[in-house]
């Protein structure tokens, strides 16, 4: 648990708020692994998106596209083998 609120500490995800059509998923400090399954839960708890992040020299980043997805508060949930790791996320 401790390592996983440790790796909680180095996952980005910018710009946020997010304005544009993307954003930025950037997660440091990984041992090597299969790649990496995320979601995107709305306000409510609903996987609204899907997405896999593949671990390359200890650090997985991928862009997470927000087209079609309204206004709001989101949290972005990352499943690494450290432990799951969550961001929050607002899309203006």
């Amino acid at each position: 648990a401790q390592q996983a609120r440790a790796l909680a500490g180095r996952l980005q995800l910018y710009p946020n708020p997010a304005t544009g059509a993307d954003v930025t998923v950037a997660l440091a400090g990984l041992q090597p692994q299969p790649p990496i399954a995320g979601q995107l839960l709305d306000g409510v708890g609903r996987v609204v998106q899907q997405l896999t992040l593949r671990v390359q020299g200890g650090e997985a980043r991928s862009l997470l596209p927000l087209q079609g997805l309204p206004a709001g508060v989101y949290t972005l949930r990352l499943l690494p083998a450290e432990g799951p790791v969550t961001k929050r996320l607002v899309r203006q």
